[in-house]
């Protein structure tokens, strides 16, 4: 990504099992404290290990309970957004059982009641995988100055489905992932936005590339090419899962170019944390980078993500601090 066409990251936050914000959620995760719990899964004698989000007041696996997810998203991140801006249009990523009437009716309703009427733009509703979420909301800052992206998702709720791949920490199973629910985004500006307001973002991305397909060269694909880009790749993070696919995958990678990473073996995992996110990985993953407190500036993050694409993001933290002002 060429500096004619830097993208900046104003402010980015997620909503985990762990907590109702990046900050929360990290403290609880790094307290350990108890925010799992287990579930029986169908056919099955073992039990799953899970991260339901406990606070809100809503069902589980309720449009309900994504819109109050998202509701709580939308205002922390709204918060951030510099004055001065005509209405910011939020571009959500949500599953396939929500409509665009569903998100349609639930803002038309919400937005005036939260306050946030001449802050927040239209509503876009994706079910694109994460990767091309991302990649369809820096395309939009061709014609956008500001966007705020999110995205929503619960494998919580799929956990037969996840049993039945074999993807599931059990018992017997203990590579598999924890299955949690959540919500992750940000806000992004153009760097015409940025320079004429004379903003600070958390951070500027410097460089962006995915790889779709499957196979246990695609990570190692993508690392190669981001190679080509980016010459410092400082502190890494990953929403890579303790799967010992992914693992082998990434060791694959890091073989071929680990001569260009520092301490590739140190990476800072956000599934740790507050468990597996599904389609919603990338932007708890890019808010743990931006929050993650060190002197290094850039940051580099490894996506496996929830389908066979894998992508790689690098970025460069502001000197002047993460806030917006």
């Amino acid at each position: 990504m060429s500096l004619s066409t830097a993208r900046y990251i104003l402010c980015a936050d997620a909503v985990t099992a762990a907590g109702f914000n990046l900050d929360i959620s990290v403290a609880v995760a790094q307290a350990d404290l108890d925010m799992y719990e287990t579930r029986p899964i169908s056919d099955e004698d073992s039990k799953a290990t899970v991260a339901p989000i406990t606070y809100l007041d809503a069902e589980e696996n309720t449009a309900d309970k994504y819109f109050a997810m998202l509701a709580l998203l939308v205002t922390q991140l709204a918060v951030n957004l510099p004055g001065s801006l005509p209405p910011v249009p939020v571009y959500v990523r949500m599953p396939q059982t929500i409509t665009q009437q569903q998100l349609d009716n639930w803002y038309q309703t919400w937005r005036p009641d939260s306050g946030l009427e001449k802050v927040l733009g239209r509503v876009v509703l994706s079910h694109h995988t994460e990767h091309t979420h991302f990649s369809d909301v820096l395309k939009s800052l061709n014609e956008e100055e500001v966007v705020m992206a999110i995205s929503v998702d619960y494998p919580i709720s799929a956990l037969d489905t996840l049993s039945q791949r074999n993807l599931l920490q059990t018992s017997r199973h203990p590579w598999g992932v924890i299955a949690s629910e959540g919500a992750a985004g940000a806000v992004l500006a153009s760097r015409s936005m940025v320079e004429a307001l004379k903003l600070t973002p958390q951070a500027r991305l410097d460089s962006w590339h995915c790889e779709q397909g499957a196979g246990e060269q695609l990570m190692s694909s993508a690392l190669r090419k981001q190679s080509k880009a980016v010459d410092d790749f400082g502190l890494l993070f990953s929403d890579m899962t303790n799967l010992r696919s992914q693992n082998e995958e990434y060791g694959f990678a890091i073989g071929a170019r680990g001569e260009r990473l520092t301490n590739p073996e140190q990476l800072v995992l956000s599934h740790s944390l507050w468990g597996y996110l599904g389609e919603a990985s990338l932007f708890a993953t890019l808010a743990l980078a931006l929050h993650h407190s060190d002197s290094q500036r850039v940051r580099s993050l490894f996506l496996f993500g929830a389908n066979d694409s894998r992508a790689m993001m690098t970025l460069t933290l502001s000197e002047q601090g993460p806030t917006v002002t």
